[in-house]
């Protein structure tokens, strides 16, 4: 009796933990509100089934101290999620060999190809397919999903937008940043 009390209960808890979340994850059926704290902004992002939240970096460029996440895919990372400061030199300008464009403003999303835009929750979002160059010996282009979310109320009016971009090595995959932007609340 005891034994089939002992079985019941791990079976109980297994098939709990199938239909639930798990550290920020979500199962197959249930996606996961995630949260994070990109400097002085507290992000929650609505991620797909096995999607997860990385730990958050800070860039070393004083110029432009990005804030930034990872949204992950078990251990590969499929997008960048970063609060973009008004101090960045290079806002709206292309991305090559590491680094990402930064948009903070309106005016550094203006002139880019097949570019949306719409109201979400959390401000207005920005959506464009933007290239991205990587050169070493040669070089490659891929074309990268962007969502640049204006935000209506940011902790701090010096870094007034969140970015998500595409992590240029999953340029194939089906990653949607204006899916996980649509959901952002702050």
């Amino acid at each position: 009796m005891r034994k089939r009390a002992i079985v019941g209960l791990w079976l109980a808890l297994a098939t709990a933990g199938c239909s639930g979340t798990v550290a920020g994850r979500g199962t197959a059926d249930v996606p996961v509100s995630a949260s994070a704290t990109l400097g002085p902004q507290k992000i929650t992002l609505q991620l797909r089934s096995g999607q997860h939240l990385g730990a958050v970096t800070t860039s070393p460029n004083l110029e432009c101290a990005t804030s930034s996440l990872n949204v992950l895919e078990g251990d590969q990372p499929v997008a960048v999620v970063q609060l973009v400061p008004l101090s960045c030199p290079g806002r709206g300008k292309a991305a090559i060999n590491g680094n990402l464009s930064a948009f903070a403003t309106h005016d550094d999303v203006v002139g880019q190809p097949d570019l949306q835009e719409e109201p979400i929750k959390a401000g207005r979002v920005a959506t464009f397919t933007e290239k991205y160059t990587e050169c070493t010996n040669s070089c490659r282009f891929f074309h990268l999903k962007v969502a640049a979310v204006f935000l209506d109320h940011p902790t701090d009016p010096s870094r007034p937008a969140v970015n998500i971009i595409q992590e240029p090595r999953t340029s194939g995959s089906d990653i949607d940043p204006a899916g996980l932007a649509a959901q952002l609340t702050n």
